[in-house]
């Protein structure tokens, strides 16, 4: 069971498919169908925090760009 100290301590959750994660980056859940919408708003922050080094950040920056569902996200068509 994951605990909530240390190294068993929950830090994120992720759903593949669609982006859906929540962590304890200050981010709040998007709501339910609202995961792109979502995306978009807080993109720069993502990619701030990307360029600042954070790993995590870094590989959903990758992510969206390179997927093809998500390029709406980014304004590209």
């Amino acid at each position: 069971m994951v605990g909530s100290t240390g190294e068993q301590e929950l830090r994120a959750v992720f759903i593949l498919g669609d982006i859906v994660a929540g962590s304890e980056a200050g981010f709040t859940f998007p709501p339910a169908g609202e995961d792109k919408k979502w995306l978009r708003e807080h993109f720069k922050e993502f990619e701030s925090r990307a360029r600042q080094g954070d790993e995590g950040f870094a590989g959903l920056v990758k992510e969206v760009r390179e997927r093809e569902d998500l390029k709406e996200v980014l304004g590209k068509d």
